[in-house]
């Protein structure tokens, strides 16, 4: 009898640990679950749907928990590369989920339509990791956060120094131009001033002696 009460408890904590945070539904739609709102005898949960404006309850089967691991290359709050099939789009992902899916903000290849400051146009997608590329550490001797100098077409003339925000293995490179007004705390990603670049086209700046 104590066998069974310590693995009833020991049941009723995992569901209720299952049914905190983030999760993605089936059908592609990011949710916050309360675990005391989980009813255990029908392995479901209530939870508010913003879009609806009502609460609904949902099975715990048919949705998958976020993650901090890496799934297929991705983790959150790191930048990946969106192929929409026309081209190759930045993004901030922001949450990762067990079943292979994410929550990422990423470019649309448009402008804000938004008053003020000029700044590309960021969409928040679900998106299975199949159709993203995770960043790397390290390219061919390159890292991220490293100061380098940004030589286009070859004219060093033309050349500007950038800090490399993210790294890519299909040799692409995500970066922004130095000496950017501090007051603009937001991502670079939702910046103008930075862009993908060919890592071929970064030079390491030599020290001066």
């Amino acid at each position: 009898m104590k066998h069974f009460f310590a693995f009833a408890v020991l049941s009723l904590i995992a569901v209720h640990a299952q049914a905190a945070g983030y999760h993605m539904t089936k059908d592609g739609r990011m949710i916050m679950l309360d675990p005391s709102k989980v009813d255990p005898e029908t392995n479901t949960v209530e939870y508010y749907d913003n879009a609806a404006y009502e609460y609904r309850r949902v099975n715990l089967n048919d949705v998958s928990p976020e993650t901090k691991d890496t799934v297929k290359g991705i983790k959150q709050h790191r930048y990946a590369l969106m192929n929409d099939g026309k081209s190759l789009q930045p993004c901030m992902v922001w949450h990762v989920f067990q079943n292979g899916m994410t929550y990422a903000g990423c470019r649309t290849g448009e402008g804000s339509q938004l008053p003020g400051l000029a700044r590309p146009q960021v969409a928040n997608f679900a998106l299975d990791t199949y159709y993203l590329m995770g960043e790397i550490p390290e390219y061919r001797g390159l890292k991220k956060k490293q100061i380098v100098k940004l030589v286009e077409g070859g004219d060093e003339c033309e050349s500007e120094r950038v800090q490399i925000e993210a790294l890519f293995p299909n040799g692409k490179a995500f970066v922004h131009k130095t000496g950017l007004s501090r007051l603009d705390t937001s991502d670079p990603i939702r910046k103008y001033q930075a862009k993908l670049v060919q890592i071929k086209d970064l030079q390491v700046i030599e020290a001066k002696n």
